[in-house]
């Protein structure tokens, strides 16, 4: 069995790209229903690199032991949509955002924590890890933001591990990576408040985060005290 993997085959105009092999992705049994003619000159090409050349007529089709397995992100905004003549060729199976959650490397869970203070009264601090932050994050917008897709959710790999390695890149990272996703993509058409404390642009929002001050929701701390044991 040999199998060809496409990764993210929607960041192109796949069926541009396919070009004539897109007649080839109908199979019946495995093996393509229709076969292709291809040019002369890559005929001669191929007879001259294949060990075993190619057939004279040039007519080819993918056997039952080959395989493409192709990853895409639907919601990912700026890429190429994809027509439904080239994906219906195609089986389809949804993976969660935190499919093999168990299996996530210690890296990318670090213990490490970032302090947020409670607007309710602007002084206590809540400590929260990488882990538990995304998770209480996640939950709000599932439950708050009108029509959130789960491919806009923070995602276990969302920051990197050099991001999480010490509490200075998790600072760092959240102010500047974090805060500008939820306020600019995911914010930008729905009441800031969800998440945030009080409407306020960006640069605001990163200060507060540097010098202690509210940054996330009431509700957020709301959630938070319906946790705790």
């Amino acid at each position: 069995k040999v199998v060809l993997i496409i990764e993210e085959i929607n960041r192109a105009n796949a069926a541009a790209v396919f070009g004539e092999v897109f007649q080839l992705l109908d199979r019946e049994n495995g093996e393509s229903r229709y076969p292709i003619q291809i040019l002369t000159e890559a005929l001669i090409w191929l007879n001259s690199t294949l060990p075993d050349g190619m057939p004279k007529k040039g007519v080819i089709r993918l056997p039952p032991n080959f395989y493409i397995w192709a990853t895409m992100n639907s919601a990912d905004q700026g890429v190429q949509p994809m027509d439904t003549a080239f994906k219906r060729r195609w089986v389809f199976e949804h993976i969660s955002i935190d499919a093999s959650e168990e299996s996530v490397p210690a890296d990318f869970r670090p213990e490490h924590t970032i302090d947020f203070v409670d607007p309710r009264d602007g002084v206590t601090k809540v400590s929260m890890n990488w882990w538990s932050l995304r998770t209480k994050i996640n939950s709000i917008m599932i439950e708050q933001v009108e029509g959130i897709s789960e491919d806009r959710l923070l995602g276990p790999y969302f920051l990197s591990k050099e991001e999480l390695q010490t509490p200075e890149g998790l600072q760092n990272a959240i102010a500047n990576k974090v805060l500008h996703y939820l306020r600019d993509d995911i914010l930008r058409y729905n009441d800031a408040t969800i998440l945030f404390y009080q409407e306020l642009p960006l640069s605001v929002l990163k200060r507060n985060l540097s010098q202690g001050k509210p940054v996330l929701s009431v509700s957020f701390f709301e959630n938070a005290d319906a946790d705790k044991p």
